[in-house]
């Protein structure tokens, strides 16, 4: 069926123009690919130390870097550049501006690792180009559809690439603790990114995994719940920029751990089908991962 001049595709991901360089975002594919190859390095050089070049940056650093900026930011490009479109309802980036992209993504990868060999400046600005590469093209188009609530997005891409700048002048000796403290600042991000993401996606998939079982289904959030684990987490954040590396910023993150539990608790309250309890089930990890860590501040 045609459509009108003013309607959009009922894929929106997809939308007209022209042609997606893939309806699932090349970003994905190499955040499983990169995940594969960090772990594989990290057990290598777990059991075996001595293949880790003794002059370069201390392989536990690469690997939570890598693991962070690397990993983790890919995924994050690949949900941004899927949803962007999505947003607007134009058509997907093509591959004018994702093969750079992602080739500027791989070279920071490669950059980074030790056995590259590159000068210290070359893996600097090959790590550090990609986030705001990645802005530049997110932001047009939704300044172009006119869509300046999404552009709050640009908050926690700026964010980590504090981080990672804060990471690199730690590298260079510039800032004390640095390596510790991005590091920290950015799992906060990331957590704040899941926590927001969550709150919209794992309501509506127990809707709809309470109407295919013919239960009757409403959309109920506890409003105090829901802010009080986002502004929890918020505030983690804050004091790990503040108070880096505090006591009292363990104590927040027990706190910000609590809240997300309780939040799980009443996400849990239906029983779930095996899809939405994998959902469940990957949102525990940010209940139990801060625990063993926040009472090791001081």
């Amino acid at each position: 069926m045609k459509r009108g001049r003013g309607q959009h595709s009922p894929l929106p991901f997809t939308g007209t123009g022209a042609k997606p360089f893939h309806r699932i975002s090349p970003f994905f594919v190499l955040a499983v690919l990169d995940g594969i190859v960090n772990i594989a390095t990290w057990l290598a050089v777990y059991f075996y130390p001595a293949i880790w070049p003794s002059r370069e940056l201390p392989a536990m650093y690469w690997h939570a870097h890598e693991m962070l900026f690397g990993f983790i930011v890919a995924a994050i490009a690949g949900f941004l550049l899927t949803a962007v479109p999505g947003w607007t309802g134009r058509s997907a980036p093509t591959e004018t501006s994702l093969i750079p992209l992602a080739i500027l993504w791989l070279a920071g990868r490669i950059a980074m690792f030790p056995v590259a060999g590159l000068p210290c400046w070359v893996a600097r600005f090959s790590d550090l180009a990609f986030l705001p590469a990645l802005m530049g093209v997110l932001v047009p188009p939704l300044i172009r559809a006119r869509k300046f609530r999404n552009l709050s997005l640009i908050w926690p891409l700026t964010g980590l690439f504090l981080a990672n700048l804060l990471f690199h002048l730690e590298l260079h000796e510039i800032v004390a603790s640095g390596e510790h403290i991005a590091l920290q600042i950015s799992i906060d991000i990331i957590i704040i990114l899941i926590v927001i993401v969550a709150s919209r996606i794992i309501p509506a998939f127990t809707v709809r995994d309470l109407k295919q079982r013919g239960s009757a289904a409403k959309k109920k959030t506890d409003q105090r719940i829901e802010f009080l684990s986002i502004s929890s987490v918020l505030v983690a954040l804050s004091t790990d920029i503040a108070m880096p590396l505090s006591f009292a910023s363990g104590l927040i993150t027990l706190a910000a751990c609590f809240a997300q539990g309780l939040r799980l608790a009443r996400w849990r309250a239906h029983p779930a089908t095996p899809p939405l309890s994998a959902l469940h089930l990957a949102y525990t990890w940010l209940v139990i991962m801060p625990l063993p860590l926040a009472p090791s501040r001081q």
